[in-house]
């Protein structure tokens, strides 16, 4: 059996350990803040399992760091679009409207693109048609 000491002057334990031959010690990184694991050969294939075999668990949600998933799908939307500086404020502060809803006419109704186009084409017989003459 070998004996394994820890340096006196690094930031780990000074503890000792008996390892039988063939054990594996595994050490991780100084920030994880993990201590030292030592192990059979057996154990160990059983704990490094295949990446499928072992369920990913994200301490935070992929949109991060925007607050939420629709701030992020938002963002990507306007950012895609191709708008200017001036564009991308308008739109945001007509979202924030739309999420505040204080009366009425803050409700957005448009539910897709053709309702978009009739919307528009309802909205062009209001106007005063123009009627070009020659001079």
């Amino acid at each position: 059996m070998n004996l394994w000491l820890t340096d006196p002057h690094s930031n780990e334990t000074t503890d000792t350990h008996r390892h039988a031959e063939g054990e594996i010690k595994v050490k991780y990184h100084p920030h994880a803040e993990c201590p030292d694991k030592f192990m059979s050969a057996a154990e160990y294939r059983r704990e490094s399992r295949s990446v499928d075999d072992v369920p990913m668990q994200f301490p935070l949600p992929p949109w991060s760091p925007f607050l939420s998933r629709i701030d992020f799908e938002i963002a990507k939307l306007l950012m895609d679009a191709g708008m200017n500086k001036a564009l991308l404020a308008r739109a945001i502060a007509l979202f924030r409207r739309c999420q505040a809803a204080e009366s009425e006419d803050d409700v957005f109704s448009i539910t897709d693109y053709a309702h978009l186009r009739r919307m528009w084409r309802l909205a062009s017989t209001k106007r005063t048609g123009v009627r070009r003459q020659p001079y």
